[in-house]
């Protein structure tokens, strides 16, 4: 089973471009990863949940991500 989750609920961050995501926590393939759906309703994967507790550390954690895309994943990720 896993731990409570300190996000339960989906919440908005704005990447540094202006670009709102939906952010949710989601378990893909056994790991607690990141989910952000874009306002154009697209939906990737981003990075491995290591914790974040803060809006602050998440807003820093998905404008990086953004800004860098090396672990993007589409939502047809398999196993999802």
């Amino acid at each position: 089973m896993w731990p409570r989750l300190p996000f339960d609920d989906p919440f908005v961050v704005t990447a540094r471009d202006g670009t709102l995501f939906v952010c949710r926590l989601e378990v893909i393939e056994g790991e607690i990863r990141w989910v952000f759906i874009s306002s154009n309703r697209a939906e990737y994967f981003g990075p491995v949940y290591a914790w974040e507790d803060t809006l602050e550390q998440i807003q820093t954690l998905v404008a990086d991500w953004w800004e860098h895309k090396p672990d993007v994943w589409y939502a047809d990720y398999p196993g999802r």
